[in-house]
Formats: structure tokens, C-alpha cells, sequence
């Protein structure tokens, strides 16, 4: 058994991009999880970079916004999220998170999809 402060191991994110903040929790065959932070940047009020939507073909990613605000973009279609909200990305969806206004803290977990 593991248990994580969710808040604390924000606190300990690796330093991915200069944007992006990242800490595995669990990595184990078949599935992976961890907490990951999109950090604003530049002015308050700034109009979003251009969307890098990444696709992961073999992974279901479920995705609890647990903290900050901001946006998902799937499909080049941008929808607002904010803490509580629950999402399911099947494999093969393109998407990427922005910060809004605050940072944007997110725990995930990618599952393998099996081939059969």
C-alpha cells in the first residue's frame, strides 16, 4: 500500500519544461500515475500559446483537476476545467491542458489498452 498528499508531491515536482511540472507516483506494468502542473507564464491576462495536443496511442488517461483552473483542448476544441472535474480520454485522443488564470494541477492515471 502507498498513500500521497497530493499537495505535498506538487510540492516535489520535477521540472520537466519550463511550463510543466511533473512527479510519477505509480509506475507499474499496464498503468501509470502521477501529478503533473501547467504553469502560467508571462503577464496575467496573456492569451494561451498555441495548443500541443499529444496523442498516446495505446493509453487510456483519466485525469482528476485537482487544483487551479484553466483548459483542455481535444480536437482543437477548448473546454474550461476547474478542481473536481473527473475526465476520460480514451487512447488515440488528442489533447492538451493549459493553465488559466492560476496554475493547473492534475492527477492522472494512463492504463494500457489491451490488444485483444
Amino acid at each position: 500500500m502507498e498513500i500521497f498528499h497530493l499537495q505535498d508531491e506538487a510540492g516535489r515536482l520535477e521540472r520537466s519544461d519550463g511550463d510543466i511540472g511533473h512527479r510519477i507516483l505509480v509506475d507499474r506494468p499496464g498503468y501509470r500515475a502521477g501529478v503533473v502542473q501547467f504553469r502560467r507564464q508571462g503577464e496575467t491576462g496573456s492569451e494561451p500559446g498555441p495548443s500541443k495536443e499529444i496523442t498516446h496511442t495505446d493509453l487510456d488517461v483519466m485525469v482528476h483537476v485537482i487544483g487551479g483552473d484553466g483548459s483542455l483542448t481535444v480536437f482543437g476544441e477548448a473546454r474550461t476545467v476547474v478542481p473536481g472535474m473527473f475526465l476520460h480520454l480514451p487512447a488515440g485522443t488528442p489533447h492538451d491542458f493549459s493553465p488559466g488564470e492560476n496554475d493547473l494541477l492534475l492527477l492522472y492515471t494512463q492504463i494500457e489498452r489491451s490488444s485483444g
